[in-house]
């Protein structure tokens, strides 16, 4: 598989409006809307769930255990400084995207302190009651660190970022909750070469996508910029793996997409052959996927 890379602008734009309370309350008519983010407590991880009301303000927080330990990375690089000087990785404690994901009445959630997924069922009814199906399972490696779903798999996948670093597939059920799908960590120690927790935020696991055909898994890590101290400058890695039926590969195709560093998030751009690209030192790429894997 090859990729062409195309460098372009990535900003960031917030919006504020002003609405008269009246506005500002929930339409009973409504359908119930939640903002769900992951609090990676290491004495114990949660999901907090927010209402959502119909001008978009967020209020009544709703904490629900996920039944794993969070924990945190750590920041190595001397500039610049950790984020808050306690040598931990600071708001973006796992120096990735997608630790949670919901898709349709699921929610998925990574435990980095105790190496387990979470699985939830929402009440579509109560979009803020979350229900926890079975017990979080092993990751098969250490640090998780992001999740992705395939609703036409009925497959998720997450991405270790840790010392046994590498991907884990699972299939989920409604009831039984997640099953190791095949025993298999897919590695990617040739690229990272990790601690766990990891030391970053350059030289780390950030992201894992399924396309939208459910035909490939990608995953994205971190490389390191010449000005990095006590690391040797290398672009940052893609990894793909085809899946075919229910079976993901476990030989993936590996590539370095010139110019890209700092690799970042993964968001397909509806469809299978083009992908945008986040760089964690702020830029944005679009890459070209060639097709068959």
């Amino acid at each position: 598989m090859l990729f062409f890379s195309l460098a372009t602008c990535w900003l960031t734009l917030s919006l504020a409006s002003s609405l008269p309370d009246s506005e500002s309350k929930r339409d009973t008519n409504a359908v119930p809307r939640a903002a769900y983010f992951l609090d990676n407590d290491p004495s114990g991880a949660s999901i907090v769930s927010l209402d959502i009301l119909t001008n978009g303000t967020l209020s009544n927080p709703v904490r629900t255990l996920t039944g794993g330990k969070g924990s945190w990375a750590k920041w190595i690089i001397p500039s610049p400084a950790p984020p808050d000087n306690t040598g931990f990785a600071g708001p973006d404690s796992l120096f990735s995207a997608n630790s949670i994901v919901v898709s349709g009445n699921f929610l998925f959630a990574v435990n980095a302190g105790s190496n387990t997924l979470s699985l939830f069922k929402i009440d579509p009814s109560n979009t803020q009651h979350l229900t926890l199906v079975g017990k979080p399972v092993g990751t098969l490696g250490d640090f998780p660190i992001s999740v992705t779903y395939s609703e036409k798999l009925h497959i998720a996948c997450v991405l270790n970022g840790g010392t046994r670093a590498g991907v884990a597939c699972f299939s989920v059920d409604a009831s039984r909750g997640l099953v190791v799908l095949d025993g298999s960590l897919r590695s990617i120690t040739p690229a990272l070469n990790q601690t766990t927790p990891p030391g970053g935020p350059i030289l780390t696991a950030s992201d894992i996508m399924f396309n939208p055909s459910s035909t490939g898994l990608f995953v994205s890590t971190k490389g390191a910029p010449p000005s990095s101290a006590g690391a040797s400058p290398t672009l940052g890695f893609i990894y793909a793996w085809p899946v075919v039926g229910k079976t993901v590969s476990t030989t993936a195709t590996i590539s370095q997409p010139s110019g890209v560093i700092l690799d970042f998030s993964l968001t397909f751009l509806g469809a299978d052959d083009s992908i945008l690209l986040t760089d964690a030192a702020g830029v944005g790429y679009i890459l070209s996927v060639s097709s068959g894997l």
